[in-house]
């Protein structure tokens, strides 16, 4: 099924045909014959046969055929006409009438078996259509880019006076009018159009690409002109024109004083020019032209001018008079311009054509883009080439159709070079540059009213001509609507929007998909195809896709959501596009390439890695790890797809991942502010992902390090001299790539550590301290407030221990993760000998660490608490004698350009000399006034360096920072 009626699925076969045969039986009745388009529906009353309208023909020995032919193979012996009494049904019939009229005036330009009733089986020896007793035809029709065969019966649809509604041949005795009609009205009730529109039935009837050019006001009048008269010199395109949609009273009945009647098309015979005037010879059987250079407008005709057109006009005012009937007739250039409303042409494919039909999901979209290859142009010294272009797609529902340029090694889609909206059958001609384009069908977000081209890109494809039809809702022929049941009346009458939703979700996924074609004609063979075919044939490239399912991830954790190794057969280039699963949204997600030998890591941008070198020597593994945020709600678990293109043969795979973790463990402090130091080791050869992360303390800046050993301790109790081989930085978490568990005996040594700076904001032990000394409150403290009143800052506690940590390593096969063992006994060692040395050193150190918890605790305590805060001892006099007052700090940033440069170093001094007196008193000095006297020096520093120009605005905005730094 491709559009929702029953055809063969495969192009036209003639032994498929031959099943229609002429044998009597029982009559056939299509289980999709009674569907119709909504304007014939309605005027539908009843269904009859044609041997049931022609009772009383037969009886007197009449005999049905499906043509009877006037002495020549392509000429009938009478016209087609259109019965129905009601006007839309009319306006249907006329439609198709005069699209197989068009047809029939240019019955020389079709192919043998291509032409009106040569379409219908079954068929004589001889090969001529012959009427089927059983009334089951088999009709030829062109569908999605292939000549299809559709099965009908030949039961006909009557109005309420018994008026045939579908186009009958003028002898009535002739069926090949009523079966074409019942064919396309088939394929046009499974949601394709319905209303018989021009393009469609000229489409399907003759495998030709339709366009259609308007006829508007803003186009320059020479410019519809030049077209048509270019399209008539052209032996492959049929011209034709139609009058403007329905609009007001006055034009309908200006048309009618005219003498022309709509939907009907009109044939375009011949375009003249005469003495600067320009003039068309139209010919159709729906027309009686009563308007400028009729044949009895005496005023506009000259004997000069008919005998420049070769019109013999007194001759046929005596035809006209002897009764007989003229179908052709000229009009001027300012008639075309203001009766008529489109310029219909209908191009002949050229020599090579390709199609490719695609099956897009109502709901996931195209299963598969396409590729198409295009060849230099024909023409020499030509930059560009000729192509001819069809879409169709399914009437009921619009779909997208863009095409782009195809680069398989870049990253980064092109802009499209035309994109548009499509339901029913659109065709243009581009001028194309050879190359390779990439086209796909989507479900567009909304409706567009036109094709859309890139403005960027008009120079690489211009469009000749273009049409996009629109084409109405189905209905289904029968004897009344159906009766809701007591479920449904229930749910319409209480507005139930659940069970109207729930039936609409259950009919789209009942739903068939959407089947879309494009159809390429062109001078030189084309390739257009699945985009692995094409990239194969056309260019040895190779493509292959790999698959697997992610696994949930709760929410502020980390996980490697997937693995895929490449390994390539050979040196080339390779391209590698990642498709995650909806759940995972790409701000959470990061792409690493890792080199397997070097263990060397590069940040994918996107999920697309662009042209990857690659050699037999070293693989690649892709690692795509995930940080889920904040909430409730997990990251789901999903498909996921990896797309790798290359010119070079590549094994692929999804790896299975282990992992290894250490147990949520706290800080130990220590002088380094290390948080651990452990070894990473894997059976098998990989590239491993380790992750850090701090429990309560997103702001941590940690270092993670992988380290070399340089040698081995010289004495028991000290440490191997290491070095670091490479180092990540990251906040509140770190993660590092690439890791080669088994590149060094006995794994991968780590070491994590939390920045210097960092952990004094947090006052982060390093060590107890020793000699606290404790003095109460001054005025200014008393005056602020006690810590934690309404209104005063309550100060943080310091030396916090509450820093905990976890790792969790991740490789495409087993891990393990150990504490460095050869570290941790050294450390042990040390203390051992210290205790040798020293007795009770241990101790007294833990009574030291006490006692410092304890001041941390009491330091933390809250406004209620009896306890006084523990503030510390400002400094001396003597101490703090080197550092400016205030009024230093004044007088320099209102003095001169060289004044101030020497205040800045002045200050520069003071500050190393309020560091130098802070660090002799570390014991009693706080880590936040070490960082700030730090801080402060840093700053002072890089604004003595910088050009005195700017010093005015840096002294202000130092002034306060440096006031704070003294007085601290």
């Amino acid at each position: 099924s491709v559009t929702g009626v029953e055809m063969p699925p495969t192009s036209f076969d003639e032994d498929l045909a031959r099943e229609f045969t002429a044998d009597a039986g029982e009559p056939f009745a299509d289980p999709e014959g009674a569907l119709l388009p909504p304007v014939l529906h309605e005027a539908a009353a009843s269904w009859e046969r044609p041997a049931g309208l022609l009772t009383e023909t037969l009886a007197a020995g009449a005999e049905l055929c499906v043509v009877h032919l006037a002495g020549a193979p392509r000429v009938a012996s009478c016209d087609i006409v259109c019965e129905a009494a009601d006007a839309a049904a009319k306006a249907a019939a006329t439609a198709l009438a005069s699209a197989m009229h068009l047809i029939a005036d240019h019955a020389e330009k079709f192919d043998d078996g291509a032409f009106l009733w040569e379409l219908i089986w079954p068929r004589s020896e001889e090969g001529q259509p012959v009427v089927s007793p059983t009334g089951r035809y088999g009709v030829k029709l062109w569908e999605h880019g292939a000549w299809r065969l559709v099965t009908i019966d030949d039961r006909v649809p009557l109005d309420r006076d018994g008026k045939c509604l579908l186009p009958l041949s003028g002898n009535r005795l002739e069926l090949w009018p009523l079966l074409l009609s019942k064919a396309l009205l088939k394929l046009s009730s499974g949601g394709q159009g319905g209303r018989g529109e021009h393009e469609l039935a000229l489409h399907r009837l003759t495998g030709w690409m339709p366009a259609v050019a308007p006829v508007l006001p803003t186009v320059p009048a020479a410019t519809t002109w030049s077209l048509v008269a270019s399209m008539l010199a052209r032996a492959d395109t049929i011209v034709g024109l139609t009058l403007p949609p329905s609009g007001s009273e006055d034009s309908d009945a200006l048309l009618e004083e005219k003498g022309l009647i709509r939907p009907a098309m009109l044939t375009v015979c011949d375009a003249r020019e005469v003495e600067g005037r320009r003039y068309m010879r139209l010919r159709s059987r729906y027309a009686s032209w009563r308007g400028p250079f009729c044949d009895v407008d005496e005023s506009s005709w000259t004997p000069a001018l008919a005998s420049s057109l070769g019109w013999s006009r007194m001759q046929r005012l005596r035809m006209r008079a002897a009764g007989q009937t003229l179908l052709d007739f000229w009009v001027d250039e300012a008639s075309l311009l203001s009766l008529f409303g489109a310029v219909h042409m209908l191009h002949r494919p050229a020599a090579s054509t390709a199609t490719s039909v695609t099956e897009l999901d109502r709901q996931k979209g195209a299963e598969q883009a396409r590729l198409l290859v295009l060849p230099a142009s024909d023409e020499a010294g030509g930059s560009s080439t000729r192509v001819q272009m069809c879409v169709q797609a399914p009437g009921a529902q619009e779909v997208g159709f863009s095409l782009s340029r195809f680069e398989w090694s870049s990253c980064t889609a092109p802009a499209p070079l035309l994109s548009l909206v499509v339901r029913d059958v659109w065709t243009a001609e581009l001028d194309l540059r050879e190359g390779i384009y990439h086209v796909e069908f989507f479900l567009p977000a909304e409706a567009s009213k036109g094709p859309l081209l890139n403005n960027e890109t008009t120079s690489e494809a211009s469009v000749g001509a273009s049409n996009g039809m629109r084409g109405g809702s189905i209905a289904a022929a029968g004897d009344g609507e159906a009766e809701l049941n007591s479920a449904e009346a229930e749910s319409v009458a209480n507005g139930s929007a659940e069970a109207t939703e729930a039936t609409v979700e259950a009919e789209e996924a009942d739903a068939p998909p959407l089947s879309c074609s494009l159809f390429v004609s062109h001078a030189q063979p084309v390739q257009l195809g699945e985009v692995r075919d094409v990239l194969r044939d056309a260019l040895s490239v190779h493509s292959q896709t790999v698959s697997g399912t992610t696994k949930e991830v709760p929410p502020l954790s980390w996980a490697v959501a997937l693995a895929v190794t490449l390994k390539p057969k050979a040196s080339g280039t390779m391209c590698v596009t990642i498709r995650p699963p909806g759940s995972l949204p790409a701000s959470c997600c990061r792409l690493h390439a890792v080199d397997d030998a070097t263990g060397e890591s590069t940040r994918v941008v996107g999920f697309c890695t662009g042209p990857v070198a690659c050699s037999d020597a070293s693989g690649v593994t892709l690692l795509l790890d995930v940080k889920a945020p904040a909430g409730k709600t997990p990251l789901s678990a999903g498909e996921w797809h990896a797309d790798i293109v290359s010119d070079v043969e590549v094994e692929i795979s999804a790896a299975e991942l282990g992992e290894a973790t250490l147990p949520l463990e706290q800080y130990s402090p220590n002088t380094d502010y290390r948080l651990f130091r452990s070894t990473l080791s894997s059976s098998a050869s990989c590239s491993a992902v380790v992750h850090v992360a701090c429990e309560g303390f997103p702001s941590a800046k940690l270092t993670l390090r992988q380290l070399r050993v340089d040698a081995e301790p010289a004495e028991a109790g000290l440490d191997r001299a290491t070095s670091v081989i490479r180092a990540v930085t990251g906040v509140g978490c770190v993660t590092m790539h690439g890791l080669l568990p088994d590149g060094a005996p006995g794994g991968a040594l780590l070491e994590c550590v939390v920045d210097r700076h960092c952990a004094a904001l947090l006052e982060l032990p390093n060590r107890p301290v020793q000699g606290l000394v404790d003095a109460p409150p001054t005025a200014a403290d008393e005056e602020a407030g006690e810590p934690g009143e309404d209104g005063a800052e309550t100060k943080p506690a310091r030396g916090t221990t509450d820093l905990s940590w976890r790792l969790l390593a991740v490789a495409p096969g087993d891990v393990t993760v150990e504490k460095d063992a050869a570290f941790y006994q050294s450390l042990d060692a040390l203390k051992s000998t210290w205790e040798a040395a020293e007795a009770g050193r241990a101790s007294r150190a833990k009574s030291m660490r006490e006692a410092f918890l304890a001041h941390s605790r009491n330091d933390a305590q809250p406004a209620s608490s009896a306890a006084a805060p523990v503030r510390r001892r400002p400094l001396s006099e003597s101490q703090s004698a080197r550092v400016l007052s205030a009024e230093d700090w004044e007088a320099a940033a209102a003095g001169t350009s060289e004044e101030r440069v020497e205040a800045h170093k002045k200050v520069c001094e003071a500050a190393a000399a309020l560091r130098a007196q802070l660090l002799e008193r570390s014991s009693a000095a706080s880590l936040a006034e070490l960082a700030a006297a730090k801080e402060g020096e840093v700053r002072l520093r890089e604004a003595s360096a910088r050009s005195s120009s700017h010093c005015d605005g840096l002294v202000a905005s130092l002034l306060p920072a440096a006031c704070t730094a003294q007085e601290a």
